[in-house]
């Protein structure tokens, strides 16, 4: 009995069913993939299928082997990490040139089942060993966006390399173009409508029981979630991600954040308040017209900024200016989560080290002793 065989034996989770169906229209990324193997025909993956994978090569797509592309588009990330050689091998069934897009930090969505859309966050090194301990070899293609890298299953040529390069900065160019075009509208509504001072953020938080939750990965190894969940107003920092409702709950009410999200985004998350952190001057010009005309916006305090940094003789974190930014408000109770102040990984991008920027000990040393003389703040570990 083959391996694949044996593999759809076993009982696994039940992940949503994908199937690998031919493309008509490639898009760009699939275009310039495909002409580097020499092929017209491009088959998408759309899901887990690991269990179908024999009954796909019997349908018979019109294709003999190593005549298609095959495409995972952010799939294996989906898996737990004892899957992912499954999958690997019901996809090496179906064909060997494959091309794979792989998340290496967590979403910030959530499943139906409470868990982060990305289950195996992992570093591109561990994804390429994975690969080709399946298909033999594995190549990374350079100047992939941060948070993702592309392997594919061939040794790519210098064509293939010089194409790739074309395509990613055409992206660029267009990720450049959209952000100038939010700065200018930024910057026009900054002229015409002053923003909003701090006394709208501390009256929404007047009497309120308040739950701040950090980014420390640590946080998923605790039962929380419900407990967060309780609290009347439930605040994030940067990217909020929520690795299991379990351990994170559910909710986010307010961002406070240094990173600029969509306004789709921000809906999406239930997200109604935004505390822009960061008062560096590059990072005030990437702030999104949309939050700017937000009523319920907020910059940090440049006066306070400069205060911390003279305190820790760093830029504060982002977290610890919501921390004291919501301990200086009348609220009624401040319960603090996910800060273990860089003693584990930041969930945010678990992938990459620490930055540099902060000062953690002086931050926890801060924390504790604000908890210390604070009755309303409980930081939990």
């Amino acid at each position: 009995m083959s391996e694949l065989a044996n593999s759809t034996c076993q009982p696994r989770p039940a992940y949503l069913a994908g199937e690998i169906r031919e493309i008509r229209t490639p898009s760009m990324f699939e275009h310039v993939v495909a002409e580097g193997v020499g092929t017209k025909c491009v088959l998408r993956q759309t899901g887990v299928v690991w269990r179908a994978a024999q009954s796909v090569t019997a349908r018979g797509l019109g294709l003999g082997a190593g005549y298609a592309l095959i495409h995972s588009d952010f799939i294996l990330q989906q898996l737990a990490p004892d899957d992912v050689d499954y999958e690997l091998t019901g996809l090496r069934h179906i064909g060997p040139w494959v091309v794979f897009r792989i998340a290496t930090r967590y979403s910030v969505d959530i499943g139906i089942d409470g868990h982060n859309l990305t289950r195996c966050v992992r570093a591109p090194e561990w994804w390429q060993s994975r690969v080709a301990a399946v298909f033999g070899q594995a190549h990374m293609l350079s100047q992939t966006p941060k948070g993702m890298c592309t392997i594919i299953t061939w040794a790519p040529d210098a064509a293939l390399h010089a194409a790739f390069g074309r395509f990613t900065a055409r992206m660029r160019r267009a990720r450049t173009w959209d952000r100038r075009r939010e700065r200018f509208n930024g910057r026009m509504r900054r002229l015409w409508w002053p923003l909003p001072d701090e006394s709208r953020l501390y009256t929404a938080l007047a009497n309120k029981q308040v739950a701040l939750v950090g980014n420390a990965e640590s946080l998923a190894e605790r039962d929380y979630g419900s407990q967060i969940d309780d609290a009347d107003i439930v605040v994030r920092c940067n990217r909020g991600v929520i690795v299991d409702v379990r351990s994170h709950g559910r909710r986010t009410d307010w961002l406070c954040t240094a990173l600029p999200i969509s306004r789709a985004e921000a809906e999406r998350r239930g997200v109604s308040r935004i505390i822009w952190a960061s008062r560096r001057r590059m990072m005030i010009r990437n702030i999104p017209s949309w939050m700017m005309a937000s009523r319920d916006f907020y910059l940090f305090s440049r006066e306070r900024n400069e205060e911390l940094r003279e305190m820790f003789g760093k830029v504060a974190s982002t977290g610890l200016k919501a921390l004291d930014t919501l301990a200086r408000s009348n609220c009624r109770s401040l319960s603090v989560f996910g800060f273990d102040f860089a003693q584990s990984a930041s969930a945010s991008d678990p992938t990459r080290p620490m930055s540099t920027d902060h000062d953690f000990d002086a931050e926890r040393c801060y924390a504790l002793d604000l908890a210390a003389r604070d009755p309303r703040l409980t930081l939990y570990r």
